[in-house]
Parts: C-alpha cells; sequence; structure tokens
C-alpha cells in the first residue's frame, strides 16, 4: 500500500509539473472528441485527479481490510 501511495503521489507532482496541454493537435477536425477534451481542462485538473486517484486507493484499501470480528459479550437488554 505503501508503494501505491508513493507511486501516486510521484505521478500527481509530475502531472503537476507537465504543460497544461499535453498534446498539440495537427487537425482537430480528425478527432474533434479529443480536440473537445483539450479545451475544457481546468487549471485545477492535476488536482482534481489526484483527489480521484487517492480517492480510490482509500476505497480499494478498505476492502482489503480483513471483515471486524463479532462483538463478544452479554447481549443488550431490550
Amino acid at each position: 500500500m505503501i508503494i501505491a501511495l508513493e507511486n501516486l503521489v510521484l505521478g500527481s507532482a509530475l502531472d503537476m509539473a507537465a504543460p497544461q496541454a499535453m498534446w498539440e493537435l495537427a487537425d482537430e477536425a480528425a478527432t474533434p472528441q479529443l480536440a473537445s477534451a483539450l479545451t475544457a481542462l481546468s487549471p485545477r485538473r492535476a488536482d482534481a485527479a489526484f483527489e480521484l486517484a487517492l480517492q480510490a486507493c482509500v476505497a480499494h484499501f478498505r476492502t482489503l481490510l480483513p471483515a471486524p470480528a463479532p462483538a463478544s459479550g452479554p447481549a443488550p437488554q431490550p
């Protein structure tokens, strides 16, 4: 789990240092959906991507935990 989080943080740091536009399209008409997606980029795209990936990692890590043991002791009185 630690290595997965390290990879997420390192990848996020690289993403934040990368140029805003990773691709320059020679012909936007050939790939209209990609062109539309690239024009819709938010200035916070790296932050949003990190938050999404971190939430996904934590959710998955929770599935790896063992199930809690049943509570022992006397049953509650009605």
